[in-house]
């Protein structure tokens, strides 16, 4: 697992899940993606060799594509802080100030009520995305 703030800092790979064990408080799955280096080379066989110390290799899957490797582009925001606080903050910026409700589910019915004019902020584009679902709305306010 990368330490705590570089997750999915490299462009081919990805943090799939993390959670905790008995005996560490961070483990997880990441995914990574290598494209071939040779692609005018049929690739054939793979191997894989962990460093020559007390580091093991725990493949959960293998597949062999012809297409580059994508993630998707995040646009999961990691700068709100963390525990009960990040609720409070979500709510007041995304249905207070953006003024963003989901009346419904996946973003199908919103009511919108920005509230941008209480600041000093004269234009902006928000958008507000649910990623599991793909449901967003977006809009500019001038």
């Amino acid at each position: 697992m990368p330490a705590p703030g570089r997750e999915a800092t490299a462009p081919r790979s990805a943090i799939a899940w993390e959670g905790k064990n008995a005996s560490a408080l961070r483990v997880g799955v990441t995914l990574f993606g290598m494209g071939n280096p040779q692609p005018k080379r049929e690739l054939t066989s793979i191997k894989l060799a962990a460093a020559p110390n007390a580091s093991k290799w725990m493949i959960l899957g293998l597949t062999r594509s012809d297409q580059p490797t994508a993630f998707g582009d995040s646009t999961v925001s990691y700068g709100i802080p963390d525990n009960w606080g990040a609720a409070a903050v979500a709510y007041a910026l995304l249905e207070g100030l953006a003024g963003v409700k989901d009346t419904s589910t996946k973003m199908q019915t919103v009511a919108l009520r920005p509230r941008w004019a209480a600041t000093s902020v004269r234009s902006i584009t928000s958008t507000v995305k649910y990623p599991a679902s793909q449901g967003y709305l977006t809009y500019s306010y001038k």
